[in-house]
């Protein structure tokens, strides 16, 4: 008899340690469309030229600040999409925040660190 695993992504907020009390922490942005979905806990971006966010990538030079948390899933793959963000006063559960595949440690850390001078404070990385 074989046995079948499923893994389970991450549910919506799950990151969240704490947050500020009524909907401080949150705002309501437009992601981007992209060839993928993001998962609850990828680290966006803000492209000022756009006026969106993006996932964050340490290698580019548009998005390589880190600015919000995603509260849910997004999956702008056939367009713009409106989602809720993290994007001040909150804790996070560092080992349940992600990005794009490429992002290296450092650039996880860096995010991190960026993420903490926006009031978005990394607990257990």
């Amino acid at each position: 008899m074989s046995t079948t695993v499923f893994q389970e992504g991450f549910h919506r907020g799950e990151f969240l340690v704490s947050e500020a009390r009524g909907n401080r922490s949150r705002d309501v942005g437009t992601i981007a469309a992209t060839s993928i979905s993001y998962q609850s806990g990828t680290i966006v971006s803000f492209v000022v030229a756009t006026g969106k966010y993006t996932a964050y990538d340490e290698t580019s030079q548009t998005a390589n600040t880190a600015a919000a948390v995603l509260y849910d899933h997004a999956d702008p793959r056939g367009g713009d999409v409106h989602a809720t963000l993290i994007t001040r006063d909150a804790e996070i559960n560092a080992q349940q925040i992600t990005g794009l595949p490429t992002i290296t440690p450092q650039g996880l850390a860096t995010a991190l660190t960026q993420l903490a001078t926006r009031g978005i404070i990394a607990r257990g990385a």
